[in-house]
C-alpha cells in the first residue's frame, strides 16, 4: 500500500466562485449570520467570515440633519459586504504568491 492510500484530508479546498459570493451578499441582505451561511453553501465557517472581511467595504451617508451639538454626526458610516469586491481582493491576492 502506498502512502497516498493513507491521506487523511477530506478533500481539496476549492476557492469560492462568485456565484457562492453573490450567495453571500443575499443572505447577508436578508440578515443571515456567517455560520447560517455557511451551512447554506456547505463550507466552513471561518472560510465565510474571511470573504465577508475580505469583500466588506464602509459606506458613508451624510448626514440631512444638520446641528449644533458635536454629538450628532455628520455622517453615517456601514460596513457593506459586495461579491464584486471579495473576488477582486481574491483575485489580487492570489497574484501575490508563487514564484517571482
Amino acid at each position: 500500500m502506498g502512502q497516498e492510500q493513507y491521506n487523511t484530508k477530506s478533500g481539496a479546498r476549492q476557492h469560492l466562485c462568485m456565484y457562492e459570493r453573490e450567495r453571500i451578499a443575499e443572505a447577508l441582505r436578508k440578515g443571515a449570520t456567517p455560520a447560517s451561511v455557511a451551512r447554506m453553501l456547505g463550507r466552513p465557517r471561518s472560510t465565510i467570515q474571511r470573504e465577508i472581511a475580505r469583500g466588506s467595504v464602509v459606506q458613508r451617508k451624510a448626514n440631512p440633519y444638520i446641528s449644533k451639538r458635536e454629538e450628532v454626526p455628520l455622517y453615517f458610516e456601514r460596513t457593506e459586504y459586495f461579491p464584486d469586491v471579495g473576488e477582486r481582493v481574491s483575485k489580487d491576492n492570489a497574484g501575490l504568491c508563487g514564484g517571482k
